[in-house]
């Protein structure tokens, strides 16, 4: 009896332990499928496993991969069934929960878009970047109150219709803003974005088009893709000194966007950063950006000028085409290649100098530059490519460095102007210049050697000499040519001071002659011939007399004589004339003949003493 009991008893525990072993067994998750899912080129740096509970966990290092909407019929999509390519889209059904280890950095775009049942989403704080609509139509999203949506530190969306004249405030713990998150906000007027936030995702802020007021905080250091695209009431935007990358097509079609200054922080600058910027003037590049992306500043139609900072390395292709306002670019020493169609059809430029750190240009550099005059390429080219100058009408001096070896073809088309070609290397060296077909204008041009040193200077020569005068200052140009060559060694402006009548000197008076005029005294400068004083003209009587008035012995007559000289005229006084003699025996007549009879005794005694003295 008691060895039955004792049998019993022991088959008892062995069930029971048995069927604990199993409801434990049961209760436990077990894995449904896992994979790899990290960013193109790391795919296995972030894994995924999904569980029978429903959670699915994402752990390692850096991005996941992102996603698209995708059609079974990729040829004809409107009548075909789509999915997420996803590596756990056929688990769609089953995913409740979403727990993401310390260590990943991104979520994809569509990531978990549309996944119905997802309500509960854990992220770590490593996580700064969430891709396009990666929780949209989620359980979790369907729950959330309308206005800004966050996902830890993360603002990711704002969900119903936001109010006019909206005014955006980011929370002060907030570190990055999601892909896309407050895209088309067309009611969005002013935003805030505190010093806590470092990044702004893409196309964060596009299409905002009443947006016209941000500030940015001290702590962003990434302006994601598109960040503020077709943003295009915004008049101005200060970035901080905290960035460092800014994303391609950051502020493109901004075109109330008058004046862009990038700080020395920036390092990044993405292609179409300011891509259509129709109001852009002026832009300024730090010193800290290495090279300016593809089409940066493309259709900007009204910038004027644009000043690159030391830094810059290289310029993308289109960095300034159509530009057609751009006047004047100033790039530093430190510019090694500029790429195809930089300046294209900017028709207001008028100046250009290629570093002689420059090794590389592309086809096409200043295309139908029109106003350009002068260009000056650098000691650093060895080939020059087509169609570089091709259309540039107004060019009359070129400036070559003594490294060119080979000019491709049509490389100076329509290069009409083109008088000077200042070549810094010998003619021997110039004639062993490879120069294909359609560069005529080059080898017509007048071609000066050893520019600009090896000169020998000649004697200096005096050119465009304007004297000076009594009242106005005078100069000239001293200027000193190459014995070798036509080159202009040196041309220095010497302005001589006004004379200021500094050799006046007294003048006697003169008579009249009868081929010149006489003068009164006075004091005359003979720099600028004129009399300072006195010098009246004194004409000439010997001409032709006309009486107009005869003198009588009571009043004087009046005469008419032309000047010998001038032929001016002039009256004169004739003198009263003497009274006639008596006829009879008067007085008068008495002693005229005295007098006459006196005059004879006087003249006899003379001739009688200069006869005496013989």
């Amino acid at each position: 009896m008691k060895k039955a009991l004792s049998i019993l008893l022991s088959l008892l525990l062995v069930f029971g332990t048995t069927a604990f072993a199993l409801t434990a067994a049961a209760e436990e998750p077990t894995i449904v499928d896992q994979g790899y899912c990290g960013a193109a080129g790391n795919e296995e740096n972030v894994t995924w496993v999904l569980d029978t509970d429903g959670t699915m966990t994402i752990s390692g290092t850096g991005a996941m991969a992102d996603y698209r909407i995708t059609y079974e019929d990729e040829e004809h999509p409107s009548a075909s069934p789509w999915f997420i390519n996803t590596p756990w889209h056929s688990h769609d059904d089953l995913i409740q929960s979403l727990v993401v280890q310390e260590g990943v950095t991104r979520i994809g775009n569509y990531a978990f878009y549309q996944r119905s049942l997802l309500s509960a989403i854990t992220l770590p704080d490593s996580v700064r970047e969430i891709g396009l609509r990666a929780f949209d139509a989620t359980a979790w999203y369907n729950a959330q109150p309308n206005g800004v949506l966050y996902l830890n530190h993360i603002a990711y969306d704002y969900k119903g219709n936001e109010p006019l004249n909206l005014r955006l405030v980011l929370r002060d713990d907030c570190r990055s803003i999601a892909d896309e998150a407050f895209e088309s906000l067309s009611n969005l007027i002013e935003l805030l974005i505190p010093d806590s936030v470092q990044y702004i995702g893409s196309n964060a802020f596009a299409r905002c088009y009443a947006l016209t007021d941000v500030t940015f905080g001290n702590g962003v250091t990434c302006i994601g893709d598109g960040a503020f695209h077709y943003c295009d009431s915004l008049t101005a935007i200060a970035i901080p000194n905290s960035v460092t990358d800014l994303g391609g097509g950051a502020f493109s079609w901004c075109s109330a966007l008058e004046s862009i200054d990038i700080p020395n922080t920036v390092i990044r600058m993405g292609d179409e950063v300011f891509y259509s910027c129709t109001g852009l003037i002026h832009a300024t590049i730090g010193n800290g950006v290495k090279r300016i992306g593809e089409k940066a500043f493309s259709e900007c139609t009204a910038l004027k000028d644009a000043v690159l900072g030391e830094s810059v390395e290289s310029i993308g292709e289109s960095a300034f085409e159509n530009c057609f306002a751009l006047e004047h670019v100033e790039c530093g020493n430190e510019i090694t290649e500029i790429e195809s169609d930089v300046f294209y059809n900017c028709a207001s430029i008028t100046e250009f100098s290629i570093p002689d750190s420059v090794t590389s240009v592309g086809s096409n550099l200043f295309w139908n530059c029109t106003s350009l005059e002068s260009v000056k390429i650098g000691s650093g080219l060895t080939n020059i490519h087509s169609y570089v100058f091709s259309g540039c009408s107004s060019i009359k001096d070129l400036f070559l460095g003594n490294t060119v070896e080979y000019i491709d073809d049509q490389a100076f088309f329509q290069f009409t102007a083109l008088q000077n070609v200042f070549y810094s290397g010998t003619q021997a060296q110039w004639n062993q210049i490879e120069m294909s077909f359609g560069n005529e204008p080059l080898q017509n041009a007048n071609i000066h050697y050893h520019y600009p040193n090896g000169h020998t200077a000649g004697e200096a020569v005096i050119e465009n000499n304007v004297p000076a005068t009594c009242a106005e200052a005078g100069g000239y140009d001293e200027v000193v040519y190459c014995t070798q060559c036509p080159c202009e060694c040196s041309r220095t402006h010497i302005t001589v001071d006004p004379l200021n009548h500094r050799n006046a000197q007294n003048a006697p008076a003169t008579e009249a002659t009868a081929t010149e005029h006489g003068h009164t005294a006075g004091v005359w400068c003979p720099d600028c011939e004129t009399w300072l004083s006195g010098g009246d003209v004194i004409h000439n009587t010997l001409g032709a007399q006309t009486v107009i008035k005869e003198p009588t012995d009571t009043e004087e007559g009046l005469v008419d004589i032309v000047c010998t000289v001038c032929g001016e005229h002039g009256q004169y006084t004739a003198a009263k004339t003497e009274p006639k003699p008596d006829d009879g025996g008067g007085s008068g007549g008495f002693w005229q003949r005295i007098t006459s009879f006196a005059k004879g005794i006087i003249d006899w005694f003379l001739r009688l003493f200069k006869w005496f003295g013989k």
